[in-house]
């Protein structure tokens, strides 16, 4: 029987991206005592892939722009990746931050499909 799944070691020689993941939690500060929110890094160093999904599009909100587009990250569903993390995607040394927004697609083969949004 033929197997028509790619294996992970192929699809990530087709992936030229890398990601950081980071996540929020609440520590106390040291100097002050407060409980703070800090990024700390969950997973670094990634192998993934971008996906534009539509073509950006200028749209106005409020008095000011906002540029409409969706964008997916397919990454390895070994990573456990939560709604609100920060994502620093890295790919031909351009380096963006988003943020992942909604449920994520798991597919059965390897990888699963991660909707982003852009932080400015």
């Amino acid at each position: 029987m033929v197997r028509l799944g790619i294996t992970k070691e192929i699809a990530e020689r087709l992936w030229f991206g890398v990601c950081d993941v980071l996540v929020e939690e609440t520590k106390e500060n040291p100097t002050n005592r407060r409980m703070e929110t800090v990024w700390t890094i969950k997973y670094s160093g990634i192998k993934c892939k971008r996906i534009y999904k539509s073509s950006p599009v200028a749209v106005m909100t409020d008095l000011r722009n906002k540029t409409d587009q969706q964008i997916e990250l397919l990454i390895s569903k070994e990573y456990e990746i939560p709604t609100g993390s920060k994502i620093v995607y890295t790919e031909n040394g351009i380096t963006t931050e988003y943020k992942r927004t909604g449920e994520a697609e798991i597919y059965p083969s390897y990888h699963q499909q991660i909707y982003l949004e852009i932080i400015e």
